[in-house]
């Protein structure tokens, strides 16, 4: 019989991850009754999404060590990345939609609502026009790759 290089199912994807320690110990390490690990193993009971990404990324490390880590920069860049999408969202989103006003309760909220999102660009240095965040990753994006510079 030949030896499969990665898992197929959810038992040998399991078992590949848990290796030798014994289900107890694996199942308090992944936060999960020992029982319900017996029946991730023996696929009486689909296992939760954190629960495969783990024995995903056990499996992965193994097959390729360092595979599964992320550096500093990168993660930070990837931050940089989600906050500058968000705000361009935002923006675009405000510049496009008026603003109704109609009874004074609802005044005050829009009023809450859009000085809150004026606040946060202000704060993180975004506007509608130019967004200096994009120009910040852009500079981080090359400082990633020419650390020598």
């Amino acid at each position: 019989m030949i030896e499969q290089p990665f898992p197929t199912s959810q038992r040998e994807l399991v078992r590949a991850a848990r290796g030798t320690a014994t289900q107890s110990a694996f199942a308090k390490l992944l936060g999960v009754d020992r029982t319900c690990l017996s029946r991730y193993e023996s696929e009486k009971l689909g296992a939760p999404t954190h629960v495969v990404n783990y024995c995903l990324k056990s499996v992965a490390e193994r097959v390729c060590p360092g595979a599964t880590e992320s550096s500093d920069v990168q993660q930070a860049l990837m931050h940089a990345r989600r906050a500058v999408d968000t705000l361009e969202r935002a923006a675009k989103t405000e510049t496009r939609r008026p603003v109704r006003r109609r009874a004074k309760s609802d005044e005050k909220e829009v009023s809450e609502q859009g000085l809150g999102l004026y606040a946060f660009a202000s704060r993180t240095g975004a506007t509608a026009l130019g967004h200096p965040l994009s120009a910040a990753y852009d500079s981080l994006s090359k400082a990633a790759e020419h650390p020598e510079e």
